[in-house]
């Protein structure tokens, strides 16, 4: 099977694309949430993908309990390193300090070493409240979240990012939706009208 999926199954939806996907699931609903953290999750452990997670919580993730929480099945025989869990601290902020361009290189190595690992393909997703945290650098979040959209032509992944309409105020929203060029609506994968291109939102920055 061939490395990079021209066919993907994001596990409540499918999408054909020859390249990465880059997506935002803005909720206010915590069960909704889940039951499409399942989904994907579910759908790229058995596509034999390399999945990552990055969960905004203090203590470090039980990958059995984690698996619980979300109700996906998994065999005893898990493939090694094909399911990455870490906090968002540990991804994120290591040092204290969000360095988007630190986490552009994370994001490069899991896709190298789910490529090395001979999976067929690399998805993860992380839980961005860890920004509403006032850490330095978190400031950079949409600079960062535009930003993967370079990354995914070269280093195809699958992200998707969740943002939590409850918490964050409605400026950032609107922010979240101008740097992704997908978003999820009612359990499905649509082309977001609000995106615009890492050139036209950066540049707007200046």
């Amino acid at each position: 099977m061939s490395w990079i999926n021209s066919e993907v199954d994001l596990g409540f939806t499918k999408l054909t694309s020859p390249g990465g996907l880059h997506i935002c699931l803005i909720y206010n609903d915590e069960e909704e949430r889940k039951e499409i953290v399942q989904n994907f999750t579910q759908s790229g452990l058995s596509s034999f993908e390399k999945v990552a997670y990055f969960a905004d919580q203090p203590k470090p993730l039980d990958a059995t309990e984690w698996l619980k929480q979300y109700d996906v099945r998994s065999s005893n025989d898990l493939y090694p390193d094909q399911l990455f869990l870490a906090t968002a601290s540990e991804i994120y902020t290591p040092d204290g300090t969000f360095e988007p361009d630190e986490m552009l290189d994370k994001l490069k190595g899991i896709y190298h070493s789910a490529k090395d690992g001979g999976f067929h393909g690399c998805r993860g997703s992380g839980e961005m409240s860890w920004a509403l945290k006032g850490m330095p650098g978190s400031e950079r979040l949409l600079e960062y979240e535009s930003r993967i959209n370079n990354v995914i032509i070269d280093h195809p992944l699958i992200v998707m990012c969740q943002y939590d309409a409850t918490r964050f105020n409605g400026a950032t929203i609107l922010g979240v939706l101008k740097v992704h060029p997908f978003m999820i609506v009612k359990g499905m994968v649509v082309q977001n009208p609000y995106y615009e291109t890492p050139d036209e939102y950066l540049g707007k920055q200046k």
